[in-house]
């Protein structure tokens, strides 16, 4: 047993963590938000209180497999989500901007 830090705290306070169903379910609308790395932290400190660092970040998102645009669905399938969504769009419309935030919205997100 070590002398130094008997009590087994690394003298941060991260603060209160929150529930890993809330914590899941906060990153996820993160991502299908589109928010960068930074605007995620912020949103977790104002939104649970919680103060973690990018790389805290990425194991958490790692950890609840939440997806990434560095980690697209293979090309056949993000191929043929993007010919569903342009086939619903009977008016022609939709610009690939809306085809993306709606695929992001679902879940999948399509890099540019």
């Amino acid at each position: 047993m070590p002398r130094h830090n008997k009590a087994g705290k690394n003298g941060v306070d991260n603060g209160t963590w929150p529930l890993e169903e809330d914590l899941k379910a906060s990153l996820l609308q993160y991502a299908k938000e589109g928010l960068s790395i930074d605007q995620k932290l912020r949103q977790l400190q104002d939104e649970h209180g919680l103060h973690i660092k990018s790389r805290t970040l990425k194991k958490l998102q790692k950890k609840h497999s939440i997806p990434t645009v560095r980690k697209p669905p293979p090309p056949d399938q993000a191929a043929q989500l993007i010919l569903n969504k342009v086939a619903a769009d009977t008016s022609g419309l939709n610009g690939a901007g809306h085809v993306k935030a709606a695929l992001a919205m679902e879940g999948y997100l399509i890099p540019r």
